[in-house]
């Protein structure tokens, strides 16, 4: 059972199931942290950010160059700016 305030283990089925974990905001900063289970940086980027072209932002701060994840993976986002456009990565 699941106790108010906590998060779940990393490799629960619960948190696999949904593929997100869980999102925390960095204090001072707009960076958010979130835990996923998979998927790929085009999906993550469209949901969190608003536009999948994106993806190269996360990309850039998590100094990751292929966008598809495997395995449990902890991620910072970079801040929602509409303005920031995307493109082809080069690392």
């Amino acid at each position: 059972r699941r106790r108010p305030g906590r998060w779940r283990r990393a490799g629960s089925r619960a948190a696999m199931r949904g593929g997100r974990r869980s999102i925390s905001t960095m204090p001072g900063a707009e960076m958010r942290r979130i835990t996923v289970a998979g998927g790929n940086l085009f999906r993550i980027a469209a949901d969190e950010l608003g536009d999948a072209t994106q993806w190269v932002r996360i990309a850039r701060l998590n100094r990751l160059k292929d966008p598809v994840l495997t395995g449990v993976v902890t991620l910072l986002l970079p801040a929602r700016d509409a303005s920031a456009g995307g493109g082809v990565v080069r690392l």
